[in-house]
């Protein structure tokens, strides 16, 4: 797992089940809990609100 530290957001690459990965942004605050490598972890998506990003 990966985490990037840019200030109020942090970005943390997750590997899913079947081995694709997805880079998810958390807003940095005293209660945001960031997932330890190995830690499964859970993704909810608001309607509307996943961006695609070809690289």
């Amino acid at each position: 797992m990966r985490q990037t530290y840019l200030g109020t957001d942090m970005h943390v690459e997750i590997k899913l089940a079947d081995g694709e990965t997805v880079t998810v942004r958390l807003q940095n605050s005293e209660n945001t809990h960031i997932p330890k490598a190995g830690e499964a972890v859970g993704l909810d998506f608001e309607t509307g609100a996943a961006r695609l990003l070809v690289d």
